[in-house]
């Protein structure tokens, strides 16, 4: 048996306002929960080979050496995300300057 969950597209694409998720999972939430996770993880995958850190521009072939890589290079892309999540609530709850 199948699930069919219809979602709002967070993105407010006017192409694609709804997205469709068909899973043998029954919960609608886990659904969802678990599509999102796997979402972040997509993202952090595309930075890690194209956006920004070109991991596979290095060329490595020893499996210790890339996996080493990979792990200093997450660790420098979550430090990244932590510091614009920071910047992006210290400018939106900075108190005004007074006269």
């Amino acid at each position: 048996m199948y699930t069919i969950v219809m979602t709002k597209n967070l993105k407010q694409d006017k192409k694609e306002p709804y997205i469709y998720f068909i899973s043998d999972m029954e919960n609608a939430t886990e659904i969802l929960s678990g599509y999102m996770k796997r979402w972040k993880i997509e993202c952090c995958f595309r930075h890690l080979k194209s956006n920004g850190f070109n991991v596979e521009a290095m060329n490595l072939k020893d499996d210790g050496k890339i996996q080493l890589m990979i792990g200093v290079v997450i660790i420098a892309y979550a430090m990244a995300i932590r510091e614009g999540i920071l910047s992006h609530c210290l400018l939106y709850t900075s108190p005004s300057p007074r006269d």
